[in-house]
């Protein structure tokens, strides 16, 4: 096993990061289907969205549940993505 260049951690294939990115798109779009497109109204929205989904994070750390880990990073992740897209949009501070 090849080790990184800090702290001798293990390195990540870029198999397994793209594998990362395509849970985060599929958790995208179910996200959608459920919540529809309406942008976020504000910068606040969004980190407050990002603020519950990282509480969530830490329960999900604290428990020890490999799983809701993933699944609260994923929802993260979708939030990190549709707050980006949301200002792409312009569809902030309407």
């Amino acid at each position: 096993m090849k080790k990184g260049k800090f702290l001798n951690r293990p390195l990540v294939k870029t198999s397994e990061i793209l594998e990362g990115e395509c849970i985060i798109s599929r958790n995208t779009v179910k996200q959608l289907k459920a919540k529809g497109r309406g942008s976020f109204a504000s910068r606040h929205e969004i980190l407050g969205q990002i603020e519950e989904e990282l509480f969530e994070l830490k329960e999900a750390i604290h428990s020890g549940d490999l799983q809701r880990i993933e699944e609260e990073l994923a929802d993260i992740g979708t939030t990190c993505s549709f707050g980006i897209a949301c200002i792409k949009a312009n569809g902030l501070e309407w």
